[in-house]
Order: structure tokens, then C-alpha cells, then sequence
């Protein structure tokens, strides 16, 4: 999920969240603004922890997200 010009990677939890058509508004659990998004790639990755790197168990499969962040004014 790309936000502020960060990327986020997020599990299949999160990901379930979208709805089919990428109409439906979330809040994910590391952000307090609604946001709208679309999965613009699947990707299965492999990380291991180590500092300032994602940490996630190896063999975790991910989905790369990107996202609009919407005011309170335009998601009403």
C-alpha cells in the first residue's frame, strides 16, 4: 500500500479487507484514515528478521498494495 509515498505489504488478513470491485473503504490496522485501494501485485516473498527490514516469517505470502488516502469530507 503505497501512502505519503511509503509502500506497505500486507498479509492476506488485510488484503481480505478490499472488496471485489476496490470500492469498499478499510482501516488498516497501522493506519487511522480511511483509505481505498486495489492490489497491484501478488507476491510471495521470502524475509528473514533482521534490522530495519519487514518482519515476517519466511515463506509468508504477501500482497503489494497501492492506495488513495480519502478526507472524512469525500468518503462520506
Amino acid at each position: 500500500m503505497s501512502v505519503d509515498g511509503k509502500t506497505y505489504y500486507l498479509n492476506h488478513s488485510c488484503v481480505s479487507k478490499f472488496s471485489d470491485k476496490w470500492t469498499g473503504k478499510i482501516k488498516p490496522p497501522f493506519e487511522k484514515k480511511l483509505l481505498i485501494g486495489r492490489v497491484t501485485q501478488r507476491l510471495h516473498v521470502e524475509v528473514r528478521k533482521e534490522d530495519n527490514r519487514l518482519h515476517v516469517p519466511v515463506g509468508t505470502r504477501l500482497y503489494k498494495l497501492e492506495a488513495v488516502e480519502l478526507s472524512e469530507d469525500s468518503a462520506a
